[in-house]
């Protein structure tokens, strides 16, 4: 495959521009603000469409950095060759994609023809948008290599995109987030929540013995309460019983006053009205006068005596109501906690009943648990044992490019399962981002040439390079003109460059 030409009506800050290529390498020397970058952006819009479509910002969002701001016109075309035929890819561009015009022509003739969709960067490379910016669309500043599903399924000749490794990161994604979802280790995890909680529901259950004697211990001083508020209750009622006592006194004194009045009433009429000896008539009045005094005595220890019955009833009553109060208070908050253990207990009775069906649930989701990362990890077991077998002719083809880019073999250098390369420094591979820059970029861009020689090894896809060399030294961008020579001698080389100095002529 190759491209022909283009011609871009309004994109970014280009507009009315032809570009023609040639066969085998195209060098375009512009300075900054020219619209190099932009011209490559374009190429592969017209393939694969914009990115960033639903992102808000106007950086990310390329339907809106792009759209051209003094032009009506946004889009343009692309001449191309594709297996002995050439076509005209047309695409207009509005303001969400619902709008956009795609439109297919034969070069030769202008009919419009429907060999390719509007998805026309995924079916002629057999790779989507992201496998594209990793292998021959190299962006300024972004060299970055890796596998994706589609890189994988293409090194391996995977056609059928109904393989289990065409859909490995949506699968891997899916089942990421399962787990993530599902942890029983993380404290946001399904399994983790609903482990707290079984847990607190098992130690509630343990406690219906303890709640039940504690119960039993309520209701007992619960009756013991009871059977001493009417023991002081009747002890009042005898109380008040003998609180008589003060008039029996009186009737006493009363009495003996009388007696002894009587007496000295008859002493006297014996002595006046009779013949009686003087003698029995005193005797009479001194015994009436004995009584008397007899009668006052008495008299005045009955008001000491009432005085203190008085006293000690005063005393018993308030002790014995300040005790009936302290009984009736402990009565009320033994009936509040009886009713809130019995709530205790049916609650806990009625959580037992179910304990026994969330065990089983727990145990459900937990295996399941298992199973999805059991499955997670045997995916990508088998996903490393699968592209294993291809990395032995990227490997080849990375080496062969590295030695002519350095001049030296990439013997400290080890590619995994998965197609990364590492470096060996001091005895241990590292991450070959821990090297300058420019050490990464020349094995970053050994290693896209490489998986596009075992991608293609049939129809050549075209290779764009938009100033990758900015950060090598003199020995670097030599070996990296050595690259561009072999690279053009199999793909379309299409270089941008803002600099002289970076000029590779071939």
């Amino acid at each position: 495959m190759r491209l022909i030409s283009c011609y871009i009506y309004g994109f970014g800050s280009v507009k009315k521009a032809v570009i023609e290529f040639d066969d085998n390498y195209s060098e375009i020397i512009r300075g900054n603000g020219w619209g190099k970058s932009t011209l490559s952006v374009f190429i592969r819009v017209m393939f694969y469409g914009f990115n960033g479509e639903n992102k808000r910002n106007d950086i990310d969002n390329e339907r809106k950095r792009y759209r051209p701001w003094e032009s009506d016109g946004y889009g343009g075309e692309i001449v191309f060759e594709l297996g002995g035929r050439k076509y005209r890819l047309q695409r207009t561009f509005g303001m969400k994609k619902s709008e956009d015009v795609f439109a297919l022509y034969d070069a030769v003739t202008n009919i419009k023809i429907s060999d390719f969709s509007d998805n026309i960067g995924e079916e002629i490379f057999q790779i989507d948008s992201a496998s594209f910016v990793r292998t021959v669309f190299i962006g300024q500043n972004d060299l970055r290599t890796g596998t994706t599903d589609d890189i994988n399924a293409k090194i391996g000749n995977l056609e059928d995109r109904m393989w289990d490794l065409g859909n490995y990161e949506d699968a891997c994604a899916r089942l990421k987030n399962v787990i993530n979802t599902m942890s029983p280790d993380k404290k946001n995890g399904q399994l983790y929540r609903e482990g707290e909680d079984l847990r607190r529901i098992r130690e509630l259950v343990r406690t219906y013995p303890k709640r039940q004697n504690r119960l039993n211990e309520l209701n007992d001083a619960k009756k013991r309460i009871i059977h001493d508020m009417a023991y002081s209750k009747d002890k009042q009622e005898v109380r008040v019983r003998n609180t008589d006592n003060g008039h029996h006194i009186d009737l006493k004194v009363i009495l003996l006053c009388v007696i002894a009045a009587m007496c000295m009433c008859i002493g006297i009429w014996m002595f006046v009205e009779t013949k009686i000896s003087g003698a029995y008539a005193a005797a009479v009045v001194i015994l009436g006068f004995i009584m008397g005094i007899i009668a006052i005595i008495s008299k005045r220890k009955g008001m000491v005596w009432d005085a203190g019955i008085d006293n000690e009833k005063t005393v018993d009553n308030y002790d014995a109501d300040m005790r009936l109060g302290k009984l009736e208070a402990r009565l009320a908050e033994c009936t509040d906690e009886i009713a809130e253990v019995r709530r205790d207990i049916r609650n806990i009775r009625d959580i037992g009943q179910h304990l026994d069906e969330l065990e089983k649930a727990y145990a459900r989701k937990t295996h399941e648990y298992e199973l999805v990362k059991y499955t997670y990890e045997f995916l990508n077991e088998a996903k490393a044992k699968f592209t294993s077998r291809y990395a032995t002719p990227v490997w080849n083809a990375f080496d062969r490019y590295y030695t002519l880019v350095t001049g030296s073999s990439p013997d400290d250098f080890q590619l995994d399962a998965n197609l990364n390369v590492y470096y060996r420094g001091c005895g241990i591979y590292r991450d070959i981002e821990l090297m300058s820059t420019g050490q990464n970029d020349i094995i970053n861009l050994c290693m896209r040439a490489a998986l596009v020689d075992v991608m293609y090894p049939d129809e050549k896809p075209f290779v764009i390079m938009d100033d990758p060399f900015v950060n090598m030294d003199d020995d670097s961008f030599d070996g990296a003109k050595r690259l561009m020579e072999a690279l053009a001698e199999r793909y379309q080389v299409i270089y941008f460059t803002c600099s002289e100095s970076r000029r590779i002529t071939l």
